[in-house]
């Protein structure tokens, strides 16, 4: 086993009802993975049988306290992080990983190589580098977004020094001077797809389709405790994404400023 890199998934235990398909799905289109894969939550224990080799508990509550908490003294170099409901829905290159690995070995200015790509020259600007990654500028917005990559475990702890959102972290943390001279890529090949491209759940509701890869997984859903989208949601939702793609980098200039706003009374 690789001593290190840690896969994270980082959760808490109100999502609890989220580790069976995330552990079920990693099992099935992960199968070589050679890392520990360590689940973050505050005191719920994890099923015997599941894919996760342990939890990690944690006193904190606040989303960047608690990964803070959880990275402090940890010895490993790298952490392949992602949020419990971000699971692959396709077969994963173990190789591609490895060679992703290795270049961050080598280049020690490389402080995150995200595990998908994003659309050249869109929001987050990424620019081609190579045929097998993509690089994202200081500056681009979601720079520093909660989506599956390898982290270099000092760079995630130094940015999640304080309380703030996984939100926070992704539209104010995206322009911090300290990741300036920090380089920041994706892994066009590593085949991790998501069943939604934000995640399986939107707004506290599976996003639409869940249910029905649940299903095909073998998992039962409690949908009493976290409903589907209904098709009207799906709706207001794909207006909402037209509105923000009119003009994102505004919208998420305004975002900041309420939410640096909102900071400086607290």
């Amino acid at each position: 086993m690789d001593n290190k890199t840690l896969v994270l998934i980082c959760s808490c235990d109100k999502f609890e009802d989220t580790w069976e398909i995330c552990g079920e799905s990693l099992k099935r289109y992960w199968e070589d993975c050679p890392y520990e894969v360590a689940l973050l939550t505050e005191r719920r224990t994890i099923p015997s049988d599941c894919f996760f080799t342990r939890a990690i508990h944690v006193s904190s509550t606040n989303w960047a306290e608690m990964l803070h908490e959880a990275l402090d003294g940890m010895s490993y170099e790298y952490i392949i992080f992602m949020l419990e409901d971000q699971w692959p829905i396709k077969k994963i290159s173990q190789a591609a990983i490895e060679s992703a690995v290795e270049i961050m070995s080598k280049d020690k200015s490389i402080g995150i190589v995200y595990l998908e790509s994003s659309k050249v020259g869109g929001l987050r600007q990424a620019k081609v580098i190579n045929e097998e990654y993509n690089e994202i500028p200081f500056g681009a917005p979601y720079r520093l977004a909660c989506a599956p990559g390898i982290f270099r475990k000092d760079y995630l702890y130094e940015m999640t020094n304080r309380k703030m959102s996984p939100w926070d972290f992704e539209r104010v943390l995206s322009y911090d001077e300290r990741g300036e001279k920090v380089r920041v890529l994706e892994l066009k090949n590593s085949n991790w797809t998501r069943i939604d491209q934000t995640g399986a759940i939107f707004r506290g509701k599976w996003v639409l389709g869940v249910n029905r890869y649940a299903q095909k997984m073998g998992v039962h859903l409690d949908l009493n405790k976290r409903p589907e989208q209904t098709k009207v949601d799906f709706i207001k939702r794909k207006i909402k994404d037209m509105i923000f793609n009119i003009n994102p980098k505004l919208i998420l200039k305004i975002q900041n400023i309420v939410i640096k706003g909102r900071g400086d009374q607290t």
